[in-house]
């Protein structure tokens, strides 16, 4: 499964700068210009180099070497895509051809009926189907092409993440939660477009440095890191 429906890229075209003087340039010119939070948390504009364990991106940034956790990165882009969406009200949904119907145990159905209004707030359409049963009509379309029912399951099941930076922001919470669910998995072989578009979407992040759960995206390797580690001193 490509991750088109995801980082919503018909194509990929890379305009970036060919030379690291360039990018340089490029990256100082765009930091002046950031306002707010976000402007301490901007990476600089990377040369992807690859993908390595079917898990993280290679890049080469100005100032060394970077290794990008997919998923995390991933989970990154969508969060932000969506909840930009949402602050301007318009999350763009479509249908699914075939309705999924998700059973869940009692209690957890009692708390999804909990939570209906706000996932249909955020484009899924999802109603009660019978028993502690739903159906999932319709789904956000910077989500096509995942499992719905993961989506439901993600509001209600025991969560492995410190969801601490979240815990005053239900709505936020909770589309964390999806975007987790959604999120391309570690293991997942991408095309050379998929790993750039990813990249490329990440850069755009205003918090690109950790997922909306706190977990880091990538570890950056210092040219001076890696000449310490290769012995090497002076010239190059």
């Amino acid at each position: 499964m490509g991750l088109d429906w995801a980082i919503g890229h018909d194509e990929v075209i890379d305009h970036r700068p060919q030379t690291m003087d360039d990018r340089k340039m490029v990256n100082s010119q765009s930091s002046t210009a950031d306002t707010g939070q976000g402007s301490f948390e901007r990476i600089p504009l990377m040369r992807l180099i690859g993908q390595i364990g079917g898990t993280y991106l290679v890049a080469e940034g100005p100032d060394g070497l970077y290794l990008i956790d997919q998923h995390a990165a991933h989970e990154r882009v969508l969060f932000e895509k969506l909840m930009a969406q949402h602050e301007m009200k318009n999350i763009p949904s479509q249908a699914l051809l075939n309705p999924e119907v998700v059973t869940v145990p009692p209690g957890a159905a009692k708390l999804l009926m909990e939570q209906l209004s706000v996932l249909n707030h955020f484009g899924f359409d999802v109603e009660e189907f019978g028993p502690n049963t739903f159906q999932v009509r319709a789904m956000p379309t910077l989500f096509m092409g995942s499992n719905p029912a993961s989506a439901l399951r993600a509001l209600v099941e025991d969560f492995e993440e410190d969801e601490t930076p979240l815990q005053d922001e239900v709505e936020a919470r909770l589309a964390a939660r999806v975007c987790k669910r959604m999120a391309v998995k570690g293991g997942q072989a991408l095309s050379s477009e998929e790993q750039r578009a990813l990249l490329t979407d990440l850069e755009a992040c205003d918090s690109p440095r950790t997922c909306p759960h706190g977990r880091p995206t990538m570890i950056h390797l210092s040219v001076e890191l890696l000449e310490r580690q290769f012995g090497r001193r002076g010239a190059r």
